[in-house]
């Protein structure tokens, strides 16, 4: 096939350049939803690990702190026991009463509000990225309208070009048609009356020859 030129080859390339555009306004809008979905799931995962951790270590903190309570009343009431020295133990004053479980709980807690404190943070970071993604995805989209509006201002420009040099074609085809359709009338005609020129030609010479004779 003869390659296109000209006023057919440019509306070809437009045309082209504008499928291509609506492929890549598709495809991103694609994958922008895609990524939004993952960006929903992941939010949806960190809330609730957010709200258990907070949760848990609310509880934590009441149960530990009501256990120091707890410990502390009790230590006041020890009694001697029959047979004891003392009432008590050892450890008691080192660990000012029966804070062991206390002493863990505490560890438990400070390892929870770390979990807590950064998933709170990766939630921030997720909520950073998807809004940075998705003023990304904005631009682009704008950007790729834009070129799309010039490229069917454009393409419309061709076609109305193309269009009135058509018609000048047509009209440029119609005249010269009438043209030859005169001209060969005028052959025609011409032709049909060369006997009679030609005889008129040929015997001019005598025709004057005569009328000189006759005008003596």
């Amino acid at each position: 096939e003869k390659p296109k030129t000209g006023l057919l080859a440019m509306i070809e390339t437009t045309d082209t350049e504008l499928q291509e555009n609506a492929q890549n306004q598709k495809e991103e809008t694609k994958e922008r939803t895609e990524d939004n979905l993952v960006y929903q799931a992941n939010i949806a995962d960190l809330t609730e690990a957010r709200e258990l951790l907070s949760a848990a270590i609310k509880v934590l903190t009441k149960y530990y702190d009501s256990l120091d309570k707890y410990d502390k009343e009790e230590a006041e009431e020890v009694k001697v026991l029959p047979g004891e020295d003392e009432a008590r133990p050892e450890t008691w004053e080192s660990e000012k009463g029966y804070q062991g479980q206390s002493g863990a709980g505490t560890k438990v807690i400070e390892q929870l509000t770390f979990i807590l404190e950064n998933t709170e943070k990766e939630e921030n970071k997720a909520h950073e990225d998807e809004m940075s993604a998705q003023h990304a995805f904005e631009d682009s989209m704008t950007k790729l309208k834009e070129e799309e509006r010039e490229l069917q201002e454009s393409l419309a420009k061709l076609k109305k070009t193309l269009a009135e040099k058509q018609a000048e074609l047509l009209e440029s085809q119609k005249s010269l048609k009438e043209t030859i359709a005169v001209k060969e009338a005028a052959e025609a005609y011409l032709l049909k009356i060369k006997p009679g020129c030609d005889f008129i030609t040929e015997n001019y010479d005598k025709r004057e020859e005569h009328r000189a004779a006759e005008s003596k």
